[in-house]
């Protein structure tokens, strides 16, 4: 895991594709450092509810072999392949349109050659501006992958109201996953111990030197970005309160594994 990986956390600063429009503090830092976080078990990504995944595809009102799916922020290539695997299927064709405002982990999906089973387009785009208006309004499926977390409670109806333009009017479908119920001190404390952690102390004693030095380094901004950014929903009332000011139903709700959240199939009503 460490070949090219090493060469994005040493090139972390020179290299012009870490940019992220919004401007906020340790955005880059993030993407860079997810495929890590990933291989450490911190992260759980969409293989934590592929069948879920699946089930709402085979079940489209509509005959959609070939269905275009809209994908709301990505952590990596590492969580872009686990889509790709959940969603793997010889009776489905799909188009993933992934989408973010900070360029770093499009950057990333669009040079992992192992993507080319999957049809797929990156866009660096903000959903709270307006070009995010110029993409196809006429998504089969929209999924959100705990992105609502990423913005501030009294913009979290803003974000899914403008996930609803996008998704095909009566027969489209929305997919998210949030985590509920899990405290923002207790997410504080997981990214100050980060490097405490036994797997993070295994994996930094694996690799040479200057990619141990540029993991320590590129830390600090990863938890200050991590414990400011947004926040998780108390509890699933709030969660579906906010879905439907947003104009949607929930027509299906599942808890993941232990501590991956609730996932949510949603329809315009």
């Amino acid at each position: 895991m460490t070949g090219s990986l090493s060469d994005w956390l040493i090139g972390y600063r020179a290299r012009s594709e870490f940019r992220c429009r919004s401007k906020q503090h340790g955005c880059e830092a993030y993407h860079v450092m997810a495929p890590v976080l990933y291989t450490l078990g911190l992260f759980k990504s969409y293989e934590s509810y592929a069948p879920f995944i699946r089930n709402v595809l085979q079940h489209l009102p509509i005959n959609a072999s070939n269905p275009c799916i809209l994908v709301a922020g990505v952590a990596s290539e590492k969580s872009a392949s686990a889509l790709c695997d959940a969603i793997s299927s010889p009776h489905l064709a799909p188009e993933i349109h992934f989408f973010d405002r900070c360029s770093t982990p499009l950057c990333r999906i669009d040079n992992a050659r192992r993507f080319q089973r999957c049809r797929f387009k990156t866009h660096v785009l903000d959903i709270l501006n307006s070009s995010y208006t110029t993409l196809n309004a006429h998504h089969e499926v929209v999924i959100a992958d705990s992105f609502l977390r990423q913005f501030p409670s009294g913009t979290k109806r803003t974000v899914l109201k403008a996930l609803a333009t996008r998704v095909r009017p009566v027969t489209g479908r929305i997919v998210i996953r949030e985590h509920v119920g899990a405290t923002e001190e207790l997410l504080a404390d997981l990214w100050n111990r980060l490097a405490a952690l036994e797997p993070a102390q295994t994996w930094l004693g694996s690799v040479d030197e200057r990619t141990a030095a540029a993991f320590l380094d590129l830390l600090p901004r990863v938890q200050e970005y991590m414990k400011e950014a947004g926040g998780s929903y108390a509890d699933t009332d709030t969660l579906i309160a906010d879905l439907n000011s947003a104009g949607l139903r929930v027509e299906d709700m599942v808890r993941c594994a232990p501590d991956y959240g609730i996932v949510v199939s949603c329809v315009l009503d």
